[in-house]
């Protein structure tokens, strides 16, 4: 009789145990599997995320006329149709157009997409700075054409990061030998390498850096963000999703 009140109870913690990580777990897993959004970051990047994946679109065709929430420079400009030809053209209900002037980011999704607000300042204190190009041996006296930085609690623990963002490409009024351009957070006064590019300047390369948006992309209350830099010219600009995860930024997708 006592075997048989041992089986039972051992069957009642295991039924316990595999309750509460469908609970911690399942019902998670069931909600990520069924979202859906569609992330367009600039004229020619557009994301989808979708079965818990996400891929790049190439064809912007069934994106046309389909309303979407606009953000210009981290500010929220409300729902807007969009249209694509080489560009994208807003238009509101009466098919009145809206300028898109301005760093572009947009989306359409199933479910609420918390994006913050940020504003970015000029870079005052350089200790960061002088840091980050001593290590790569650059000068920390080089003249610059960026320097920005945007303070968030992107992983909302009570305490704002600093994103800094420098660059010395596409000078003119000066002539550096390397062109250089680099991204990191500063927590806790560690840096936090997102993006560093060095190389010989031949005066069309590199690239200049800068922070689209800030988004809690999968609503863990943690921010992930879209890290942008502009190139010269025509060229396709470079825009990441990024995500910190444990001490290091890594790439959600890229264009």
């Amino acid at each position: 009789m006592q075997s048989k009140k041992t089986y039972v109870i051992l069957i009642v913690i295991i039924l316990v145990f595999f309750l509460v990580m469908f609970i911690a777990f399942g019902i998670q897993n069931m909600i990520q599997s069924g979202r859906e959004v569609t992330l367009l970051v600039g004229d020619h990047t557009v994301w989808k995320y979708q079965d818990q994946r996400w891929d790049n679109v190439s064809s912007f065709q069934d994106l046309n006329w389909k309303k979407y929430r606009i953000y210009l420079n981290h500010e929220n400009k409300g729902e807007y149709y969009l249209w694509y030809d080489d560009k994208w053209y807003a238009f509101d209900d009466d098919k009145n157009s809206f300028s898109l002037d301005g760093n572009l980011m947009a989306y359409i999704a199933n479910y609420d997409l918390n994006v913050a607000y940020t504003v970015e300042d000029k870079i005052t204190d350089t200790t960061y700075v002088s840091n980050v190009l001593k290590n790569h041996n650059i000068s920390p006296s080089s003249q610059l054409t960026v320097s920005t930085k945007i303070s968030f609690d992107f992983d909302q623990d009570g305490e704002q990061e600093d994103f800094y963002a420098i660059s010395n490409a596409f000078a003119l009024d000066f002539e550096p030998s390397v062109v250089f351009s680099f991204a990191f957070m500063v927590k806790n006064g560690s840096i936090y390498m997102i993006y560093e590019d060095v190389r010989t300047n031949d005066y069309f390369n590199g690239c200049k850096p800068y922070y689209t948006d800030f988004l809690d992309i999968d609503s863990d209350n943690q921010y992930e963000f879209i890290f942008s830099c502009g190139r010269y010219s025509m060229e396709e600009q470079i825009h990441i999703l990024c995500q910190f995860s444990g001490d290091a930024f890594k790439t959600l997708i890229s264009n």
